[in-house]
């Protein structure tokens, strides 16, 4: 192989290496963006299941949380006008806002409001096997004595219904999801409603604004490596000590904005408290707790969905920064190192 041949292989090797890097993290970016707008709740899951009386104390009491109650289960008697043979598949039924319960991608309709009462989404997989057509709106099920009317399909291979149902005596509600802003401590905010409201003591609760941050942290990390083996290689440029400060202080600067820019609320706190110890122990502390939800996670599609687009934007993230490591090493240290070097001379 010729010296310029393989001069030139190797930049081809570095421009495909960057552009999968950049693809990569852009994929992990578009992950944690999607999963901020779809578990942006704090979740709780309660050890015995909630019944009518409790969930309309909660309404009464809730003030500006707005709570949705809503609870999975299977059901094998699921028919339309067409079907001679009941279906089995996976219901959920909620009361409140359906996207909280289910982030979905709708293909026509959407969730039914909260005053009705039987309405239902269904996945786009469901309606084929039902009706062997997505242009449902307007049509019935049934599962046993209820009637349901379908007012959306959405983008699922799994068979699923989603169900609007009004509290009463034959409903019970095994979770609940509360909205609350990053800065609030969702975990005190929902632990308040259930003591106020007599609600089950729960079982586990997943703060979704504070997961979803740490998430956002897993999607920047190749930044954060980019940032780091840049500020470690240029301490060996013989610039004078105010200018290697003034770097460090850059770096630092532009790590701070990045920890916290999707989150205006944070980035007031940590220019109020930067120089407090505490603030960030207590940071680190919520990292860590978040870090745990994950393995608190319920055997339900929800939660599997959450986990499935964990796992992508974790492998993304990280593919993603040993590809950052090797452009570093193949781009930065050999190129621009030199070019400062000699700025100096």
């Amino acid at each position: 192989m010729t010296k310029g041949l393989k001069k030139w292989l190797q930049r081809c090797i570095l421009i495909m290496g960057g552009a999968a890097t950049l693809f990569l993290w852009e994929n992990a970016y578009m992950v944690w963006s999607s999963m901020e707008q779809g578990f942006d709740t704090v979740s709780v899951r309660f050890e015995e299941k909630a019944d009518f009386e409790q969930v309309q104390e909660a309404l009464r009491s809730s003030g500006g949380e707005s709570p949705t109650f809503w609870g999975q289960e299977e059901s094998d008697n699921l028919m339309s006008e067409y079907e001679t043979e009941p279906k089995t598949v996976d219901i959920f039924h909620f009361y409140g806002k359906g996207e909280e319960v289910m982030p979905a991608q709708f293909l026509a309709g959407d969730y039914p409001p909260t005053v009705v009462d039987g309405g239902c989404v269904v996945s786009s997989s469901l309606s084929d096997e039902l009706w062997n057509s997505r242009e449902t709106i307007g049509e019935k099920l049934w599962s046993g004595q209820r009637e349901y009317q379908v007012y959306g399909i959405f983008d699922s291979p799994k068979k699923i219904l989603l169900v609007q149902q009004h509290p009463r005596e034959n409903v019970e509600y095994s979770a609940m999801e509360l909205t609350a802003s990053p800065e609030q401590d969702g975990r005190r905010v929902a632990l308040d409603l259930v003591e106020r409201a007599g609600l089950p003591a729960p079982k586990n609760i997943i703060n979704g604004p504070g997961f979803c941050w740490l998430l956002y942290q897993l999607a920047l990390l190749p930044f954060y490596v980019l940032l780091v083996m840049a500020l470690w290689r240029i301490r060996r440029v013989a610039w004078p000590r105010w200018g290697k400060c003034c770097l460090l202080l850059g770096g630092l600067i532009l790590f701070l904005w990045l920890l916290v820019f999707p989150y205006p609320s944070l980035l007031q706190s940590v220019g109020e408290n930067w120089t407090s110890l505490g603030f960030w122990q207590e940071l680190l502390n919520s990292c860590r707790v978040h870090f745990s939800e994950l393995f608190t996670l319920l055997p339900t599609y929800r939660d599997a969905l959450m986990e499935r687009q964990v796992a992508a934007l974790a492998i993304s993230a990280l593919l993603a920064s040993g590809g950052m490591v090797y452009l570093v090493k193949q781009v930065i240290y050999p190129y621009c190192l030199p070019v400062l070097k000699r700025g100096e001379e």
